[in-house]
């Protein structure tokens, strides 16, 4: 078995629960086994919605300009 995968999956999965916790958590109460599509079709949606509202970042992150700020 590839633990690079199953680590990488397992990142992959928390970031999306992480940025998109009240979604991801309606898939996988709907869908059940069909966990990863549904992390991939947020993956997308993610993207879409970060390019239409950038502004919106913080928001969706959950955290204060202080985390990016350098001083």
């Amino acid at each position: 078995m590839d633990f690079g995968f199953i680590l990488g999956s397992i990142v992959f999965v928390y970031l999306i629960i992480y940025l998109k916790g009240e979604i991801i958590y309606f898939f996988i109460t709907f869908t059940g086994v069909n966990i990863l599509k549904s992390s991939y079709l947020l993956f997308f949606r993610g993207i879409d919605y970060f390019l239409l509202f950038p502004y919106d970042f913080e928001g969706m992150i959950g955290c204060s300009s202080h985390d990016f700020s350098l001083f």
